[in-house]
């Protein structure tokens, strides 16, 4: 156990160092090395679960469990989405040393137009959904704040007919068409989901109250590890070390 850990630490550590990009495997040590083979023989990674507040990625019964709270309109978020990907999924994901759950949090009627979208279907559907969303946020949310005031004010209201068109107008509904396969009647089934619209609001309302969470219209990631909130800590770079300490701190303790 005390092996794997700490291949698995130096594993994250190699993949920050090197932003996450491939690196020929001479220059591996042999930990490093053996880490890389044992999580590419897992698929733990693969493995999603609804939660009652979001979506959990990993092992159940992973010794950490770290809470993602996403807004989707929230720039800090789809930095994360592309810069963690990697080192999360092959050090500590797909071993199962540490599960992850995604939870939206709801501060604009964008936010749970995408939110909607990124559940839509299935829960094995829901990483790619998500990930897709995010990594082409920059597209869609330049495209949003340059939308006419009186549409853009039209999209805030509460009716299932402004998150259609809001869908239609930033390309929400052909993402899902072109890129995943749903079909109109899909798409719009989940837009017009009123009882996980008021699901949606409802968690994001007790994920705030329970993890004292910076107020939804900062539009700051934020994160829970082991179910204690994450202070201070918004992006990947703050995170890294936390991770690092925790399971470092595994290790001494066995």
């Amino acid at each position: 156990m005390r092996k794997r850990i700490i291949g698995s630490i130096s594993t994250l550590a190699f993949l920050i160092g090197a932003g996450a990009a491939a690196r020929p495997s001479q220059s591996l040590d042999p930990q490093q090395l053996e880490a890389l083979k044992e999580a590419r023989g897992s698929n733990w990674h693969t493995q999603i679960t609804p939660t009652a507040r979001g979506h959990l990625i990993g092992n159940p019964k992973a010794e950490a469990r770290l809470i993602a709270f996403v807004s989707y309109s929230c720039t800090e978020c789809a930095q994360f989405a592309r810069q963690a990907y990697a080192p999360l999924n092959l050090a500590l994901l797909a071993p199962g040393k540490l599960s992850y759950e995604i939870r939206p949090r709801v501060g604009s009627q964008l936010d749970l137009t995408v939110a909607l979208l990124a559940g839509c279907g299935q829960p094995n559907k829901f990483r790619r959904n998500h990930t897709m969303f995010l990594q082409a946020q920059d597209v869609w949310l330049e495209r949003y704040k340059t939308a006419p005031g009186s549409q853009r004010a039209f999209w805030q209201t509460r009716q299932p007919r402004a998150r259609a068109s809001l869908a239609n107008a930033l390309d929400f509904d052909e993402m899902m068409a072109r890129r995943r396969g749903y079909s109109r009647t899909e798409v719009q089934r989940c837009l017009t989901d009123t009882k996980n619209v008021a699901r949606l609001r409802a968690n994001s309302e007790a994920d705030e109250a329970e993890f004292d969470l910076p107020d939804v219209a900062d539009n700051r990631l934020s994160f829970a590890l082991d179910g204690k909130v994450l202070a201070g800590v918004h992006d990947w770079r703050q995170l890294y070390p936390i991770l690092t300490e925790r399971f470092a701190s595994r290790v001494e303790s066995n």
